[in-house]
């Protein structure tokens, strides 16, 4: 009785399992003028470079800041590659580049 009861739960739960990973919704990506966004659990699409950039420093980016790819490649998104800078700064940087 104790073999069918424990067999009947291990088929439960891969059934369960199946479910879960068929239903799961996948995050949506897209390239939108050479940077990677990400549609949130609100429906939004966000750039991930400021979501990376927002992860590394602790918190959110303040208003007025930018985050600039370092190496120039926008769909370079490591941790190490973003800085966050004030906007002038960061189009200075942009001006002295062209």
């Amino acid at each position: 009785m104790k073999t069918i009861i424990l067999f009947a739960l291990i088929i439960l739960v891969i059934y369960l399992t199946r479910v879960y990973w068929k239903r799961r919704k996948k995050a949506e990506y897209r390239l939108v003028n050479g940077y990677w966004q990400v549609k949130g659990r609100n429906g939004i699409w966000e750039y991930v470079h400021r979501k990376v950039a927002a992860w590394k420093v602790g918190g959110k980016i303040w208003k007025g800041r930018e985050v600039h790819h370092r190496d120039g490649n926008k769909r370079n998104n490591r941790p190490e590659n973003l800085w966050i800078m004030p906007k002038p700064e960061h189009q200075k940087i942009h001006k002295k580049n062209k």
